[in-house]
């Protein structure tokens, strides 16, 4: 979509009558649900990320073109949410985080005096999987915007129809649902349950980030011990990779192994044997090949593959 399309759409949400607070909202929702973070910004080599960084810094200003691009990194939708806001005639500006990465988010600033901190990028993944908003915050660490206000406006604005939409009432559910059972079986329902997850114009990076938080949400006592997630891909030329993810489950030996399907937009049960000639095909695991959970889906693949040798 252009700039002028993307407006366009954000006005035609709003009235006269919406106030400021809602405008921004607006605009940070839809803005936040047709963008993705670059994958290879998050999951590529250090020369990948450096090129990304540097092309997003040399045209963070150049809004059509950020306007039309699926793929940002903080900088370039922070920069297009401002301008955006501007369009609106609400007040904002783009700030950095004093780290080593130069984090980039929007303050709002209403015409009362307060301020919002609207970090649009930390926030993709719990707006584009119907989370409560996380980043839409009051800049003043003594105040805390109001979340009855938060909601309602955000069901007028059609994001949720009530406050049990958001996806923490379905994690609450499968939390209660998978209390006793084991790990493998816990996850098999987490990933099959449609109701937490339709997969509908989520990005990967936005998916791998909702499924981390899900497990964790969920299944708190498997985490890192038995249940692990982790990116994976394939490369595609000189430098392009083509991204998916995995999902690895592990309890008394017994395993389980989910590869996420682009076409499908769900976790799809692998084979071990299936993953191992995934393996041997070309698929790289992981970014650095040490995060968790790659060495014990390496050792379960080598255990299984040695006990089928010994049954021949």
């Amino acid at each position: 979509m252009t700039k002028t399309e993307i407006l366009d759409m954000i006005k035609s949400k709003i009235n006269d009558s919406s106030d400021e607070l809602e405008k921004a909202l607006c605009a940070y929702i839809e803005i936040a649900k047709m963008k993705s973070f670059d994958e290879n910004y998050l999951w590529g080599k250090r020369e990948m990320a450096d090129k990304i960084r540097n092309i997003a810094q040399a045209r963070k200003n150049d809004i059509e073109y950020i306007a039309q691009r699926r793929k940002i990194v903080c900088i370039t939708i922070s920069k297009l949410y401002q301008n955006i806001l501007e369009e609106l005639g609400i007040t904002a500006y783009s700030e950095i985080e004093d780290d080593a990465d130069g984090h980039t988010y929007v303050v709002i600033i209403l015409k009362n005096g307060k301020r919002i901190k609207a970090d649009i990028q930390a926030d993709m993944h719990n707006i584009q999987t119907k989370c409560k908003l996380r980043k839409f915050q009051s800049q003043d660490s003594e105040e805390t915007l109001d979340e009855e206000k938060i909601t309602k406006l955000l069901i007028k604005l059609g994001y949720i129809k009530s406050s049990k939409d958001y996806k923490e009432t379905t994690m609450a559910r499968l939390k209660e649902e998978t209390e006793g059972m084991d790990v493998n079986e816990a996850v098999e329902k987490i990933i099959k349950d449609r109701e937490l997850y339709d997969g509908e114009n989520i990005g990967i990076s936005e998916t791998y980030n909702f499924y981390r938080i899900a497990l964790k949400k969920i299944i708190p006592q498997y985490i890192k011990k038995n249940v692990n997630i982790f990116s994976c891909y394939r490369k595609k030329g000189k430098e392009d990779r083509d991204y998916s993810l995995c999902i690895f489950s592990e309890k008394d030996s017994t395993g389980k192994i989910y590869l996420y399907s682009e076409k499908t937009k769900r976790f799809l049960p692998c084979e071990p044997e299936k993953m191992q000639e995934f393996i041997n095909s070309g698929l790289v695991l992981g970014r650095t090949g040490k995060e968790e959970g790659i060495g014990k889906l390496r050792k379960f693949l080598k255990t299984k593959n040695e006990r089928e040798e010994q049954r021949y």
